[in-house]
């Protein structure tokens, strides 16, 4: 009797258990949010602003910081689906996660990134691979359609929420 019982109840609890993972196979994790916790570096929480078939793109809307000039910086993370492989230097470097300081221009749509960080492990956890990359590149202007349109949409909105519509308005006169 105790034997059926602990083995009905098993199968009770596993059920669930291998519907989700029969899920995570047919159709991996790219949730909407996701929260990193601490003592992570980079802990927040992620909210989802574009995707592609290699990886979504995430920004910490709490770590949006306006500047003087109409530029805008942020944090965002890509994780990637699958490990990605950089063989620029001197050793091969995978990593599955990068965090970015970006700044962002709404009204030339151009974002250019500041520093880049590699993560051993998805959604920004694990140990940094190399020392943060600073790439000296000029700004990137997007196209409509793109992942970088959708993050500058959502960067942009999100910052006028927090500004007076007027100033946003006769800011973006200025320079037409």
């Amino acid at each position: 009797m105790k034997k059926t019982l602990y083995i009905t109840l098993a199968t009770i609890l596993i059920t669930p258990l291998a519907g989700y993972l029969a899920l995570q196979v047919i159709d991996p994790s790219d949730p909407d949010l996701v929260y990193v916790k601490k003592p992570n570096l980079f802990s927040g929480a992620w909210q989802k602003v574009a995707y592609s078939d290699n990886f979504s793109e995430y920004i910490e809307p709490k770590k949006i910081e306006k500047n003087l000039d109409s530029t805008i910086d942020i944090v965002t993370m890509r994780n990637y689906f699958k490990p990605q492989f950089d063989d620029d230097s001197d050793k091969s470097i995978s990593y599955k996660s990068q965090v970015s300081y970006e700044t962002i221009d709404c009204f030339n749509q151009t974002v250019t990134v500041t520093k880049m960080y590699l993560l051993s492990e998805h959604f920004a956890k694990g140990s940094l691979i190399d020392e943060p990359i600073e790439p000296t590149s000029t700004p990137i202007r997007v196209n409509a359609r793109s992942i970088g349109f959708s993050k500058i949409h959502k960067v942009c909105e999100l910052s006028n929420l927090s500004t007076d519509s007027q100033y946003v308005r006769s800011s973006f006169m200025n320079n037409i």
